[in-house]
């Protein structure tokens, strides 16, 4: 008797009431889920993008500062063959003021090749500076550093620890 008069006491809930909390409860959850997929697949588009241009930026800049310091050797090759025409101009030699003049233009050119360079290698280092990690620019000015030093071990360790920095940024494992 005691649980009859429960029963009835118990208000229940109407079925058309009972059906739309269902539905709208499924379209909130779907809604909730909808929008916490999306914010997580942007964050992932927006990693793989910044990781894309990292990469862009470490490889070029990587094969440019290689450019750069060839051309460089190759530009002191030309004074060191600068030095040997002038010695032989101051000598008396009169082959040599024909050969001083089309050595100082290889110059010229091997100068504006430098020149070239070094601009898009500045532009490089600018995206990069914003997309960083820090670590990986440190250790791209301690490259560029032992390039105008002219210690070739040193700027093979150098690179070595540049290309470990910018390993570590991509995720790389090598």
């Amino acid at each position: 008797m005691i649980l009859a008069q429960a029963a009835e006491q118990t208000a229940t809930i109407d079925p058309t009431l009972l059906t739309l909390l269902s539905i709208f409860g499924a379209v909130g959850v779907t809604t909730i889920a909808g929008v916490g997929l999306a914010f997580w697949q942007s964050k992932r588009d927006h990693a793989r993008w910044v990781r894309e241009r990292r990469y862009e930026g470490f490889t070029r800049i990587l094969a440019l500062a290689e450019r750069s310091a060839r051309i460089r050797e190759e530009g002191m090759e030309l004074m060191e063959r600068s030095e040997v025409v002038r010695a032989a101009h101051e000598a008396g030699d009169k082959d040599a003021g024909p050969e001083a003049g089309d050595l100082a233009q290889e110059m010229e050119r091997n100068l504006e090749r430098v020149r070239s360079i070094e601009a898009e290698l500045m532009d490089v280092a600018a995206t990069l500076e914003v997309l960083g990690p820090n670590r990986v620019i440190e250790a791209l000015n301690a490259l560029s550093d032992t390039y105008t030093k002219g210690d070739a071990q040193a700027t093979e360790d150098a690179k070595d620890a540049f290309v470990i920095a910018v390993r570590k940024a991509l995720k790389i494992r090598a």
